[in-house]
Parts: C-alpha cells; sequence; structure tokens
C-alpha cells in the first residue's frame, strides 16, 4: 500500500513538472505577441466551425481537443458572457488565441487579448467577458480534466 502511494506521489510529481515546462515554453513563445503557432485566419476558421458546429455566435461554444488521464486540452469560443462559475477540481490554464475581453477572477477584473495567458485556480469564482465583435477563441488546459460535475454556477 505505501509504495502505490509514493508512485501516486512521484506520478503527480512529475505531471507538475512536466506541465511546468510546458508552460514555461508556451510563455517563452508568446513573449512577443507577433509568433503565432497558427496564422490569424486559421484561427478565424477555427472559431467559424466552432460557432457553426458547436453553438451560435452568442452562446459559448467547447470543442475537446486532447484529453489525458490527468490533463486536458479544450478549444472554447465565447460570443457574448460567460457566467459567473468555479470549477471545484481543477486548475485552468487559458490561453487566449483571438478576441479581447475582461476575465474577471474572484472579483478582479483584467482586460486580456490575444496572446494573454491566464491562470485560474480551482474554487476560483471567474468568468470572461468579450469585448470584441467577434466571437474570442481561447484554448483551456485543465488539470484534472474538466468534468460536468465539476462546474458550479455562482450567483
Amino acid at each position: 500500500m505505501g509504495s502505490s502511494i509514493k508512485q501516486a506521489t512521484i506520478e503527480g510529481i512529475l505531471y507538475g513538472i512536466l506541465l511546468s515546462l510546458v508552460l514555461l515554453g508556451i510563455i517563452w513563445l508568446a513573449r512577443d505577441k507577433e509568433i503565432n503557432f497558427v496564422s490569424h485566419e486559421t484561427n478565424l476558421k477555427v472559431i467559424n466551425l466552432i460557432s457553426e458546429k458547436f453553438g451560435k455566435k452568442g452562446e459559448i461554444s467547447r470543442r475537446s481537443v486532447a484529453q489525458y488521464e490527468n490533463l486536458a486540452f479544450t478549444l472554447v469560443s465565447i460570443g457574448k458572457a460567460e457566467e459567473p462559475h468555479i470549477h471545484q477540481k481543477s486548475d485552468l490554464i487559458v490561453i487566449l488565441l483571438e478576441g479581447e475581453g475582461e476575465m474577471n477572477i474572484d472579483g478582479e477584473k483584467k482586460y486580456v487579448e490575444k496572446g494573454d495567458i491566464i491562470f485560474i485556480p480551482k474554487n476560483k469564482v471567474h468568468f470572461f467577458v468579450n469585448k470584441g465583435i467577434n466571437p474570442a477563441l481561447a484554448l483551456v488546459i485543465s488539470s484534472p480534466p474538466l468534468q460536468k460535475e465539476d462546474y458550479l454556477p455562482v450567483k
């Protein structure tokens, strides 16, 4: 029993180190907002695809990109605004690929735009308000992967 706990702890530490290295790489590559992993036109095509297939312009659309045991990648398109909510079990890293708006985390408002990276710890009330004319597109990295029961609206 003790060795399985040690193994789980070591795996958790290794995942944490791996996630940290990925984040540092993303931050290093995104330090100059002119560097794009994908072209602006491709981002707009992805936004349009998500909007057409998974929701209307004013809605929120989600499309899972990849999911692993302890980590998930999701594309999220937001036409107008999210409702305030928390994730009880998952920490989030949000990379804004397209658009601009206001990110609210525990009552603190911050203007964000394409290229910005936002960390949202679990159990923090948060929501995004789109301030642009087009839907905003973000890559959301969640650990552990988001589950429906993890999402809790806050009034």
